[in-house]
């Protein structure tokens, strides 16, 4: 086994946002590398073969994304869990449901769904981080050439977490 060590996963792009969220994990590699996996959700299978330093990226890259998609579009991060039998508890209490007769039916249902506001657009690093295959970058990277280089590093980091196609 291999001398201790620390990894840290950053949830923000900034280091000056100093409110995000951090991990960080202690032990030897092979204890870090079972830690990320426990963490991040990460089916070992999967993940086989891949080292410390791959995992690192990739959970770096899931953790900013993740970050990114609660904090800027106001997105809510759902995990299925297919190991535990019995369901996740909510983290807060859900409100009561509204009663049948409150709720909006035919044309006002569809009224209000007009009324929304428009989710706003994607940035390319978004749709980077949001590839889950090789090829689906580089088709980003060839039809957004000039709008690269400013993510480039971000891209070939969460690409090199990714498989082939």
């Amino acid at each position: 086994m291999g001398a201790d060590g620390t990894t840290t996963i950053k949830y923000a792009e900034s280091n000056k946002d100093y409110d995000a969220p951090w991990n960080v994990f202690v032990g030897s590699v092979a204890e870090r590398r079972a830690d990320l996996i426990e963490a991040f959700g990460w089916d070992e299978a999967e993940v086989a073969g891949q080292t410390l330093s791959q995992l690192t990226v990739k959970a770096s890259a899931q953790a900013k994304a993740e970050y990114k998609l609660r904090n800027d579009l106001g997105a809510a991060v759902i995990s299925v869990n297919t190991t535990d039998s019995a369901p996740a508890q909510p983290a807060e209490q859900a409100s009561a449901p509204t009663p049948a007769a409150d709720q909006p039916t035919g044309a006002d249902a569809w009224a209000q769904v007009a009324e929304q506001p428009e989710a706003p657009e994607l940035t390319l690093l978004d749709k980077v981080l949001a590839a889950t295959t090789k090829r689906q970058v580089r088709l980003l990277w060839r039809d957004n050439k000039d709008d690269w280089p400013p993510i480039a590093d971000q891209a070939k980091a969460h690409a090199a977490t990714l498989p082939e196609d």
